[in-house]
């Protein structure tokens, strides 16, 4: 057993000192050693452990200089060529590392510059403020009835004075349209203007979700009074009528959303029922260009 460990240990010293050695017998140099193990001045290498990442710049007899790209620092340092050669606590790198990029002008991409979150945060608003408006206004909910078929209908279950009942377009809803857009769905719809956000314009759209129940129990839908009351073409026939209406062009920094209010007295059995103007289409034609008619031909005989 002792003759065989020496046999082995005897090999694996004379192959160390075969790799010492070129095909001349002459002594090999540091820097032949490191290039047949995969290492060359200008060759990128990382740590085995700590992942440093680094450039060999320079070799000598027993050092290596290398440029810490990576690490605890940056710069020039020196290492000693036995932790390449004994030690094997550097590898060569299969690619070159990523080269820092630079992200230009970020600061224009940051959250108070971003457009959907400004979006977000304006819609967010706008919601609260029909939550708010709505808690005002709720007390008249009782007082009415609201029917699905054969057509949405609101009818009063009580008596309402001139003005007394008030319904805010509470919605889940609502549409951004920016400058030079148009409403995707143009009718039925509020507008709230620019809410002091810049070149956009919100609107609140028609939202009527039918309670369900779920499977586990849970209650679903979504149901806003304003959105369900009858149109009429004929304007002494209506009853309620909006309070007024924003310009998408308008600021309204102070989110006002206009509602509707009864303009008559309303009574037990009334059904709610609103002026809608009809529309008129138009149509963008391309004009007409006139022509001269043609010059008719002179076809008599002239004289002999």
């Amino acid at each position: 057993m002792s003759i065989l460990f020496v046999v082995f240990t005897f090999g694996m010293w004379l192959h160390a000192r075969q790799r010492e050695y070129g095909d001349s017998g002459q002594l090999k140099n540091n820097a032949t050693m490191l290039q047949e193990l995969g290492f060359e001045v200008g060759q990128f290498i990382t740590r085995r452990k700590d992942k440093i990442v680094a450039k060999i710049t320079a070799m000598d007899t027993d050092h290596v200089t290398i440029h810490v790209d990576e690490g605890p620092f940056t710069g020039l340092a020196q290492v000693s060529l036995k932790s390449f050669l004994e030690k094997k606590e550097w590898k060569p790198m299969s690619k070159d590392p990523v080269v820092p990029e630079e992200l230009k002008n970020w600061t224009q991409f940051t959250a108070s510059e971003n457009v959907d979150l400004k979006v977000h945060i304006a819609k967010s608003k706008i919601f609260e403020q029909l939550s708010i408006m709505e808690n005002q206004h709720k007390e008249v909910y009782p007082g009415l009835q609201i029917f699905v078929k054969p057509h949405r209908n609101v009818v009063a279950k009580a008596k309402f004075e001139k003005n007394q009942l008030v319904l805010v377009p509470t919605t889940m809803r609502i549409d951004v349209v920016h400058a030079g857009e148009t409403v995707k769905e143009p009718g039925n719809h509020v507008c709230v203007g620019k809410a002091n956000t810049g070149s956009m314009s919100f609107y609140l759209m028609p939202c009527f979700g039918m309670p369900s129940v779920k499977g586990d129990g849970r209650s679903n839908g979504f149901v806003s009074p304003y959105w369900c009351i009858r149109p009429t073409r004929d304007e002494n026939e209506a009853n309620v009528q909006k309070s007024g209406e924003h310009k998408p062009s308008d600021t309204n920094s102070s989110l006002k959303i206009h509602t509707i209010k009864n303009h008559k007295v309303i009574n037990p059995g009334d059904s709610l029922i609103m002026f809608v103007p009809k529309e008129e289409k138009t149509q963008d034609l391309e004009q007409l260009v006139p022509l001269e008619p043609p010059k008719r031909r002179r076809t008599g005989k002239h004289p002999e």
